[in-house]
């Protein structure tokens, strides 16, 4: 089962295996999140250990989130998350979603 959930920032990092290596347009989407806010959630793992959450999905509207923070314009540390326990296929879901 997936549950939305508030993380602050702090508490994620990005996917060591994640495919994309840059990241473009990063500012223009952190004017998008500050004028309209967050539209799609960030999906993350459960957390580790430690209590940090790993992001399988959102890594670009992570790092507008964290630019907004060190601009001092994030309004909230806390971010909406669905959270998937681990062993779930997030492409499974998705395919699952869209069928």
């Amino acid at each position: 089962m997936s549950d939305i959930i508030l993380i602050p920032l702090g508490r994620l990092r990005p996917d060591p295996h994640q495919a994309r290596r840059t990241f473009q347009r990063i500012a223009e989407l952190a004017e998008s999140i500050a004028t309209y806010g967050l539209l799609e959630n960030l999906v993350v793992r459960d957390a580790d250990p430690d209590g940090i959450y790993e992001i399988k999905a959102g890594e670009r509207r992570f790092r507008a989130l964290r630019l907004l923070k060190e601009q001092g314009r994030l309004k909230s540390d806390d971010v909406a998350l669905l959270r998937r326990p681990h062993g779930r296929s997030l492409r499974k879901s998705c395919r699952k979603r869209t069928a």
